[in-house]
């Protein structure tokens, strides 16, 4: 009996976590895209690397006025595609 009410609580907590991240993605607004800043940061990059990355088409972006706009999706991208084995 103890049991199954540890496994409700948990199923509980996990559908509560998801509806917390899902929250913040909504309230983010911008769906899968980030910040030139926020993808530099997650990538440990400075200017000059991300940079870079944007010259060669490594990652595609959108520019808006001066501030640029990157897919997750294109993070990931570049993450799978630099796989070392």
């Amino acid at each position: 009996m103890e049991n199954n009410n540890n496994e409700e609580s948990f199923t509980k907590i996990l559908k509560d976590l998801s509806e917390i991240k899902l929250s913040l993605e909504e309230k983010n607004g911008m769906g899968d895209w980030i910040t030139r800043k926020q993808a530099m940061l997650f990538l440990g990059y400075a200017d000059t690397a991300m940079a870079e990355l944007e010259k060669s088409k490594a990652i595609e972006f959108s520019q808006v006025g001066r501030r640029k706009f990157i897919r997750k999706s294109e993070i990931i991208s570049l993450l799978e595609k630099n796989i070392q084995k």
